[in-house]
């Protein structure tokens, strides 16, 4: 092997070992128990991780759906994942991001915005697998009340709509789809601290490995928004954490 090719392949071969050392690295979870997560951990399980995706979304240049006149509530509930919808604080939860999670503030976007976007204006915003057991280790949470025996979605980053029927009409759009079998819609939904929580019924879509991964769709007054969710990245101590 001449000196060209021997650095040709000790490049490769570093890059390579790069690679797994990262794949490794993002694996944390299931190497550590998530009292031993450091705060840059729990950030990125709760912003880029296979329970987290980052998505982006654009309003139609032209036309498209709209969302009712009105006004939309920025926050329902008690302020916090616990919330109830009555408005009262009960101390449980209260404040959904306080124990790592984020309201977008650096993507510049108006999070639980009121107004309608603009004709092909673009939204970046997280979508998280809420009722995933890792990224409740690391919210140190639990699901709000109403939203048991459900997978729970939530949104930030992206503008909810106008309109006092804007939460009903994003659960009517909004789904969870895995291969060869029909979307499931919401059931469930909630504005809290500027973040929007939907509820997919357990008994009606039974999910297992097996399904491999499913879509969520939604759309937000006008945006559109969609991601998927891969099983296989999604398993936790042997067990998938949905």
């Amino acid at each position: 092997m001449n000196r060209r090719r021997w650095l040709v392949w000790a490049t490769g071969a570093f890059v390579v070992a790069t690679d797994r050392l990262s794949a490794f690295a993002s694996d944390f979870w299931n190497k550590k128990p998530s009292s031993e997560w450091s705060a840059d951990e729990v950030q990125q399980i709760l912003n880029k991780s296979p329970w987290a995706k980052q998505v982006t979304a654009s309003a139609p240049s032209k036309g498209g759906g709209g969302g009712g006149g009105g006004s939309m509530p920025r926050s329902q509930g008690n302020g916090g994942m616990g919330g109830t919808g009555t408005g009262r604080n009960s101390g449980r939860n209260a404040g959904m991001d306080r124990n790592g999670g984020t309201n977008n503030r650096t993507t510049g976007n108006d999070t639980g915005s009121t107004k309608m976007p603009k004709p092909g204006q673009e939204f970046k915003g997280v979508v998280r697998w809420e009722s995933a057991k890792p990224v409740l280790e690391a919210r140190k949470g639990t699901v709000p009340e109403g939203f048991e025996n459900r997978y729970v979605i939530s949104l930030r980053g992206f503008p909810f709509g106008q309109g006092k029927n804007a939460v009903e009409k994003i659960k009517a759009a909004s789904s969870l789809t895995a291969k060869g079998k029909g979307p499931v819609q919401a059931d469930v939904a909630q504005v809290i601290d500027a973040v929007l929580l939907l509820g997919f019924p357990k008994d009606t879509l039974k999910l297992s490995p097996d399904d491999k991964e499913v879509a969520f769709v939604t759309t937000l007054g006008r945006v559109p928004v969609k991601t998927k969710f891969t099983f296989k990245e999604m398993m936790y101590h042997e067990d998938l954490a949905i």
